[in-house]
């Protein structure tokens, strides 16, 4: 049996499952390869600070075990779904059974918190130099914007996104409550959206 590590930590061992079928890559080794790279790349790090400290559990680490674990979630191989670490708990910072789930990238892409790009406003929040007031802008997936106002402060401004973005995640969750994992449907309809995220 043959076996060796990819990024320095992870297991490949043929088995059951194998990184190809017919010359092609299957998507459980593309999919556990790149969890591998975004955790142990220096450049991916360097590259996408929010994967600064992530981890691969010993389970995960194990490409049998990883690729079997997949194969039991809802969302799995589904068309514009993608593997998410940290709804269920969030800040979590490791791939593992207890904290991943697949997910759609349109609520995947709902969460993110562009903190690299908004500068010193709060989320959802930036200045609109033609008023000098503040402007909030609510992102609802896959890079739609939603207008929602100009505020004379920053807090008010955040007060008013963060109504709006929950109000949306409970919408987003609702949309998908019969094809996500039922711990991500509980919580996205308990999120909350935090000045500092």
């Amino acid at each position: 049996m043959s076996k060796k590590l990819v990024w320095g930590v992870g297991l490949y061992e043929r088995g059951e499952y194998t990184a190809k079928v017919g010359g092609k890559m299957t998507k459980e080794y593309n999919l556990w390869k790149s969890v591998l790279e975004r955790c142990y790349s220096e450049r991916w790090r360097t590259r996408y600070s929010a994967y600064v400290g992530c981890s691969v559990s010993e389970e995960f680490s194990d490409f049998q075990k990883f690729s079997k674990w997949c194969n039991t979630q809802i969302g799995f191989g589904v068309g514009g779904y993608q593997l998410d670490k940290d709804i269920i708990h969030r800040g979590n910072k490791q791939y593992n059974r207890d904290g991943c789930a697949f997910v759609p990238r349109e609520v995947n892409t709902l969460l993110t918190t562009s903190k690299a790009t908004r500068g010193g406003c709060p989320i959802g929040v930036d200045l609109h130099a033609p008023t000098g007031k503040f402007r909030v802008r609510c992102g609802f997936g896959e890079g739609r914007q939603k207008h929602v106002g100009l505020f004379p402060t920053p807090e008010e401004a955040f007060y008013a996104y963060k109504e709006a973005k929950e109000a949306y995640i409970k919408v987003a969750a609702e949309k998908y409550k019969d094809s996500i994992d039922p711990r991500v449907y509980q919580a996205l309809m308990e999120w909350e959206v935090h000045i500092d995220d």
